[in-house]
C-alpha cells in the first residue's frame, strides 16, 4: 500500500498571529478583516489584483506600493495610509483595531 505525503502545507484558519511589523503581515490583517481566510476573493474580487502579487505582498516577498495603498484605502473603511506604510493604527477604525489587538494577543500568546 502506498502512502500519500503532502508537501504542501495548508495556512493556519483564523485571525493570522501576528503583530503588524512588516507590510506583510499588516496585508494579512487587511485581508483577513475584509474577507476573512479566503486570500484569492480579496485579491481578485475587492482589489482586481492577481491572487499571486497579493501573496508575495502578503509573504513579505513584494512591497506595497503608493498605488497598492491608494486602492486598498479606497477600497476598506478603516484602514489608514500610515498603518500601511509604518504600523501606525492610530488613525485605524474601531472594528479594525480590535482586529489589530486580537492578533497581537494570539501572536503574543505562540510566543510564551
Amino acid at each position: 500500500m502506498r502512502h500519500k505525503t503532502r508537501t504542501w502545507t495548508r495556512s493556519p484558519k483564523g485571525v493570522p498571529a501576528v503583530m503588524g511589523r512588516t507590510q506583510g503581515e499588516r496585508a494579512q490583517l487587511i485581508r483577513y478583516y475584509v474577507a476573512k481566510d479566503n486570500k484569492s476573493f480579496f485579491a481578485k474580487t475587492i482589489l482586481h489584483v492577481s491572487p499571486s502579487i497579493w501573496s508575495m505582498i502578503e509573504t513579505g516577498k513584494r512591497r506595497i506600493g503608493e498605488d497598492m495603498k491608494e486602492l486598498i484605502i479606497a477600497k476598506v473603511k478603516g484602514v489608514s495610509r500610515d498603518y500601511i506604510a509604518e504600523g501606525d493604527y492610530s488613525n485605524v477604525g474601531d472594528r479594525f483595531l480590535a482586529l489589530i489587538r486580537e492578533a497581537q494577543a494570539k501572536a503574543s500568546g505562540l510566543s510564551q
